[in-house]
């Protein structure tokens, strides 16, 4: 079996799929050592030991790391104390915190708006360095988005002082902007980043207050880096047809002797001895049948929200060019509208104006039948274009096209900067265009039927001659 059989990771996107879910931001809080503050249902009570962890990052980070060092460093010399039996016995729920941490930092990353350039800062122990070297990041990295002036660095074994500089692009997330008054730092401006993260470093000069620093050895910074993040290695793909494969690694991951293994290998650097040769050997072995079953979730995670994603974009794209046509074809519409009506109204005013000259020349005697007869003639032209305006409904029309054009540009205006793409950014684009839509009918009918009742009085009124 696998972690995410009950979850059914390849079911239909349902409207929700896009949000960070109330359990992903449970494994962001119990990252943060916030994992108290989870709510559980009473059938999931006997998690509540699991989640009471305060640092059960070092726990997630490690078990990413390859080799034992960064256990030995944390453990041995940093003197960490960790109930690590209390997360191994729930190897189910841990798995699950991987894949939801993961999942929610995908989902930030491709489905909401966020920065397009970080930089970023995080201290960390020399022990890391060594990780660098091979070019990528193995485990999750938390960063800040501003020096926090925190200056006591007596836990570390070797301070190792890092400058992060990534696109927006890199898989990431900002804790407190997605928890908010759930962070346990609520003041900090936490940036985290997945795991598997190729990169780059340039050494960068220790300023002179950061030589003042001083680790649990009282020594002072031994290195500095930028760090340039440049892509995931994670791989969007479908796991179905390695199904087998993974259903066998899990059995590796979930055995019994194994756990005890891990267990065994965390009290003895706990109690500030080195495990046998043999026990470490199989425990790295452990390790990367885990780090290899995540990865394969990790790479259906980020293939179905990418997924989900690119198909919310198409329809968007769909549903603008749809929108453009409308909007051209209102548009046309509207200009020859405008141009009827100006038109008629230009008609009516010269005939007007020659009726209302030719009724002043009538005065004079030797023009007075004439200009008469012409001043009537200039009448009936001026009522003869207004009664042709009101019969075909051009004023209405026009001003029907012209508020379903501005209605349209507008749509298409807030379509152009919108920056979100989801589901429910689709289905808001979509209720508005089809209001426009059903409002631009219900005028046409309306202006069908002045029309018509216009045909009607001028039958009417034509009879009556």
């Amino acid at each position: 079996m696998g972690i995410y059989e009950d979850e059914n990771i390849e079911k239909t996107v349902s409207q929700e799929y896009y949000r960070i879910s109330r359990m992903e931001k449970n494994s962001l809080m119990y990252y943060q050592g916030g994992g108290e503050n989870i709510k559980l249902s009473s059938a999931d009570q006997y998690l509540r030991k699991f989640y009471s962890i305060d640092n059960s990052y070092i726990v997630l980070n490690a078990l990413l790391m390859p080799g034992v060092s960064n256990e030995r460093v944390r453990l041995k010399y940093e003197k960490k104390q960790i109930d690590v039996s209390a997360m191994l016995e729930q190897i189910d729920e841990l798995l699950r915190v991987y894949c939801h941490l993961y999942s929610a930092i995908c989902k930030y990353t491709y489905c909401c708006e966020h920065e397009k350039l970080y930089y970023t800062y995080r201290c960390d122990r020399m022990n890391t360095l060594e990780f660098l070297e091979d070019g990528q990041m193995y485990s999750f990295m938390s960063t800040e988005k501003y020096k926090s002036g925190n200056t006591d660095f007596h836990e570390k074994n070797g301070i190792l002082l890092l400058e992060i500089k990534a696109p927006g692009n890199i898989e990431h997330i900002d804790m407190n902007r997605v928890l908010g008054e759930e962070s346990k730092y609520p003041h900090e401006h936490e940036i985290l980043y997945a795991p598997y993260v190729s990169l780059h470093k340039e050494p960068l000069e220790l300023t002179e207050t950061e030589r003042a620093y001083r680790d649990i050895n009282q020594e002072p910074p031994k290195g500095k880096y930028l760090l340039f993040l440049k892509a995931s290695s994670i791989i969007p793909q479908k796991i179905k047809e390695r199904k087998k494969e993974l259903d066998e690694i899990y059995e590796k991951i979930v055995d019994s002797s194994s756990i005890d293994n891990a267990k065994y290998i965390w009290t003895t650097f706990m109690e500030g001895s080195e495990p046998e040769i043999g026990a470490a050997e199989l425990y790295e072995k452990w390790k990367e049948s885990l780090q290899i079953y995540l990865r394969w979730y990790f790479a259906e995670i980020k293939y179905n929200i990418m997924s989900n994603m690119r198909n919310y974009q198409e329809d968007l794209t769909a549903l603008q060019e749809d929108i453009i046509q409308d909007y051209n074809r209102a548009n046309t519409k509207r200009k020859k509208y405008k141009i009827c009506v100006n038109a008629t109204n230009i008609g009516v005013c010269i005939s007007s104006l020659l009726a209302t000259l030719f009724l002043a020349l009538s005065f004079i005697e030797s023009l007075q039948d004439f200009m008469k007869v012409i001043s009537l003639i200039s009448t009936t032209i001026g009522a003869a274009f207004s009664s042709i305006s009101t019969a075909l409904a051009w004023n209405e029309k026009l001003q029907q096209r012209t508020e379903t054009y501005l209605k349209l540009d507008e749509l298409l205006t807030d379509l152009k900067y919108e920056k979100e793409v989801n589901e429910d950014t689709l289905n808001t684009y979509l209720k508005r265009y089809k209001e426009i839509y059903k409002e631009d009918n219900k005028k046409g009918l309306e202006n069908a039927r002045i029309a018509a009742d216009s045909l009607k009085n001028i039958q009417k009124e034509s009879e009556k001659i």
